[in-house]
């Protein structure tokens, strides 16, 4: 008898002893976590915030973002508190089509614009449906993630009143902000150009961040010497597609930051790549 309940009992305790450690794994440390997730020629980023919470920035270019969200999110977890749509573009949009399918998103922080794709019809058309409170990025915005993380929008400097935008002009109107915990602090830019750079640099706006989200994926006609001196970060990440089309990050980008000691993380050469702060200090996992 005994060796019977034995034979059924200590696999059973062992798979309870597997699910325990599986979301002690997962349960808050205090630590603000943040993944650039690899899903080719997007961006796509996650942040955890020291309680916990859920924030996704933009989705990529297709539905990789959920092998990414599968991977460091626990499995009975599908809410997503804070989604962040920089700007309306395929290659930042497409993968959220999928986000908002399968998972509940509580609000999403995004541009006041119209825009002519099919793609971004069918994302406003499933906020409707699923009733999902939008929030219209302009200068100053404040957005507390839990733990003393927040997220403070830079750019664009007021709401944009839902006009019509092409996509050469929808780049320059992407949210940029800054993720802020305790002394630790990244800045997220997206699409923005030139026109866009310029604009924050005679903001009078503190730029000055640890690490600095690379424009437009390394694209030439963003990260320009000025801009970088500004933000004035220890790292750089870029996120771009492995052999992509467009060349991307462009070589002028990369001898920039060379030239201003800023060390470079690409997704395109490692993967995701995962970052940890305790508010004073941050490291690479």
């Amino acid at each position: 008898m005994f060796n019977k309940l034995k034979k059924y009992f200590l696999p059973f305790l062992v798979m309870i002893v597997i699910l325990s450690l599986t979301i002690i794994g997962y349960l808050p440390d205090g630590k603000l976590r943040v993944k650039a997730l690899d899903i080719g020629q997007g961006d796509s980023f996650l942040i955890i915030s020291p309680t916990g919470n859920q924030i996704l920035i933009d989705g990529g270019p297709n539905a990789k973002v959920l092998e990414g969200l599968g991977k460091y999110l626990p499995s009975y977890d599908k809410k997503i508190e804070l989604l962040i749509l920089t700007h309306p573009q395929a290659d930042h949009m497409a993968g959220l089509i999928e986000v908002l399918k399968r998972y509940e998103v509580e609000k999403v922080l995004t541009i006041n614009v119209s825009y002519q794709s099919a793609l971004f019809r069918e994302f406003v058309k499933l906020l409707k449906e699923k009733k999902i409170e939008v929030i219209s990025a302009q200068l100053g915005q404040v957005i507390e993630l839990g733990g003393g993380a927040k997220f403070i929008v830079v750019y664009p400097e007021k709401d944009l009143n839902g006009r019509l935008v092409s996509d050469k002009e929808v780049n320059d109107l992407s949210i940029n902000g800054k993720l802020v915990f305790g002394n630790f602090s990244i800045f997220f830019t997206a699409d923005g150009e030139k026109k866009e750079e310029l604009a924050l640099m005679h903001s009078n706006l503190n730029l000055k961040s640890d690490i600095l989200k690379i424009a437009h994926h390394g694209s030439k006609t963003s990260s320009h010497i000025g801009f970088l001196k500004s933000v004035n970060p220890q790292l750089a990440i870029i996120s771009a597609g492995r052999d992509n089309k467009f060349g991307h990050p462009h070589q002028t980008v990369l001898d920039n930051l060379a030239s201003l000691g800023i060390k470079v993380l690409r997704t395109d050469i490692l993967g995701d790549i995962n970052l940890i702060s305790n508010g004073e200090t941050f490291s690479v996992e």
